[in-house]
């Protein structure tokens, strides 16, 4: 038994959500080491097909890419070959439903770390014009404490 690890762009481009072939075959023509996809050529026929590793999908595309779970064996019809499909995609769609819970927590910690930085900026500058506020009104009342009362200027 064996799982389909080399896809070809067709099979990328039902198997990515959000991707078309446009955006495919622009990073696979790109320069750019983060936005590039890698693939292999490969003789079939009269023509070079191009096939793109699994672990490329899921370096470049992370949970959007889906990979179909088929597998390949010589004995058609092997139910156990079947019950590991079975168990393996229920485990993968268990993973991506945690995985996007965490990614739901993760941004709402954001948010929250977000109002904390914009709370302590706030009470910082609270605290800096209470400083100059006190630093100003003890001025005044050194300047008033040194003053000589009226009466006494005589």
């Amino acid at each position: 038994m064996s799982v389909k690890t080399k896809y070809t762009p067709s099979e990328v481009i039902r198997q990515v959500e959000g991707l078309d072939r446009k955006q495919l075959y622009e990073r696979m023509n790109s320069n750019d080491p983060e936005y590039h996809i890698s693939y292999e050529p490969v003789k079939k026929a009269k023509r070079t097909e191009r096939v793109i590793d699994v672990s490329e999908l899921i370096r470049v595309f992370g949970s959007r890419f889906e990979p179909n779970l088929q597998t390949y064996s010589e004995a058609d019809g092997n139910n156990q070959e079947q019950d590991i499909v079975s168990v393996t995609t229920r485990e993968i769609s268990d993973l991506k439903e945690q995985l996007r819970d965490l990614e739901k927590q993760l941004l709402n910690e954001k948010d929250k770390v977000k109002l904390l930085e914009t709370n302590l900026s706030d009470l910082r500058e609270d605290k800096r014009f209470l400083q100059k506020q006190l630093e100003s009104q003890t001025n005044l009342l050194e300047h008033h404490q040194n003053k000589k009362p009226f009466w006494k200027v005589f």
